[in-house]
């Protein structure tokens, strides 16, 4: 599978043909304000040729200080009959794989939705609260193996002040508190071991 840049006709192409979900319209429509505002959103091509998940993640350049600079991963979307496959995973890994090589450090996101949960924890990401807008604050290195002070990250300031990132058993009272999962069937991706954050994936 390959990348492929997207532009606005290919993202109404690729709305097409599936029943849409008051999230789907959400996230959706935050594609078109990427597009207008110059990110990039990028598609990963089947072998079919059919894009099927799409993201957004713009590459970070500044280094304020020692946690920096990050990749800032706005979106990510995959047609409804195609979830849980892993083409949204092996699309961000990419991605990731890419902001790592030209100098990011680390990734911050916002996450919005039970899907997104489940992404981030695929790719071995740390989540730390919950902001006051009700989204999951993640922030999380690039490569496990880089040494980080002993205070909180930049991006999660914001919902802690802790040092180490929610546990298992802290993330899962979290997602049943905030609506994202509603019981054991739902958490039961918490039982297994989370991705390694090592993204250097030949993908």
């Amino acid at each position: 599978m390959n990348l492929v840049a997207m532009d606005a006709p290919m993202m109404r192409a690729y709305r097409l043909g599936f029943t849409r979900t008051r999230l789907d319209n959400e996230v959706l429509g935050n594609f078109d304000m990427y597009l207008f505002r110059k990110n990039p959103v990028w598609g990963l091509i089947d072998p079919d040729g059919t894009v099927r998940s799409v993201a957004v993640l713009a590459v970070g350049t500044r280094k304020k200080n020692a946690w920096g600079p990050y990749a800032n991963w706005y979106a990510a979307h995959t047609l409804p009959a195609h979830r849980y496959q892993g083409r949204a995973t092996r699309l961000n890994r990419m991605l990731l794989d890419d902001a790592r090589a030209k100098g990011c450090v680390r990734v911050k996101s916002l996450i919005q939705s039970y899907a997104g949960v489940r992404l981030h924890w695929r790719l071995g990401h740390d989540f730390w609260g919950v902001t006051e807008k009700g989204y999951i604050q993640v922030d999380s290195p690039l490569d496990r193996s880089s040494a980080w002070p002993s205070t909180t990250p930049e991006q999660a300031r914001s919902v802690t002040d802790r040092v180490q990132p929610l546990t298992p058993t802290e993330l899962a009272a979290v997602l049943v508190a905030g609506g994202f999962a509603t019981g054991p069937q739902e958490l039961s991706f918490l039982d297994g071991k989370p991705g390694t954050g090592l993204l250097v994936h030949s993908l």
